[in-house]
C-alpha cells in the first residue's frame, strides 16, 4: 500500500498510528469496560472507514460511529459475506462503468473510487477477515467509536 493511502489500513496496535480519530474493532467481551484501546482490538482510521459505513448501517441500524456498537453473530456473517462480495466486486470489475455500478453500494464518490479502487479492494478484505476472526473466535464484535 502507497503512503497516499495509509488510511485504507488496519493497525494491529495503536502505537502504529498517530492521532486519534479511529474506530476499534474489539473481538470479545466489552460489557462493563470502562477504556478503549484494548488488547486484542485493531484500528482503522476514520477516513478508512468512511467509505463502508452504508454497508454496517445496512446491516447493524443501531451502528453508533461515536458510540460503542456489539454486533451479533449473525450481524458479523453478513458484514463478512458483505465485504467479501465488495472486494470480489471491486476486483472484477473491469470497465469504468461496471465500477462505477458499484459505487452506490459504499459510501464514496466516484472519483475516490476510480483512484482507491486497489486500496478499497484490500480495506474490504481486511473488514471481512476482522469479522471472521470474531465469528470464529465465537464471541460478539464491537465497533467503538471516534
Amino acid at each position: 500500500m502507497t503512503a497516499d493511502y495509509s488510511e485504507y489500513r488496519v493497525y494491529a496496535s495503536r502505537a502504529a498510528f498517530r492521532g486519534s480519530d479511529v474506530f476499534e474493532f474489539y473481538p470479545g467481551r466489552f460489557e462493563g469496560r470502562t477504556s478503549w484501546w484494548n488488547e486484542g482490538s485493531v484500528y482503522v482510521r476514520e477516513e478508512g472507514l468512511k467509505p463502508f459505513e452504508r454497508t454496517i448501517t445496512d446491516i447493524v441500524p443501531n451502528f453508533d460511529p461515536y458510540g460503542e456498537t456489539r454486533l451479533t453473530g449473525p450481524q458479523i456473517d453478513r458484514l463478512a459475506r458483505r465485504f467479501d462480495r465488495l472486494a470480489v466486486l471491486f476486483l472484477t470489475a473491469g470497465t469504468r462503468t461496471a465500477l462505477m455500478a458499484i459505487s452506490p453500494l459504499i459510501d464514496a464518490e466516484e472519483h475516490n473510487v476510480l483512484r482507491r479502487r486497489t486500496q478499497l479492494i484490500r480495506m474490504a478484505g481486511d473488514l471481512a477477515a476482522i469479522c471472521a476472526i470474531a465469528r470464529n473466535k465465537k464471541t460478539p464484535l464491537w465497533i467503538l467509536g471516534l
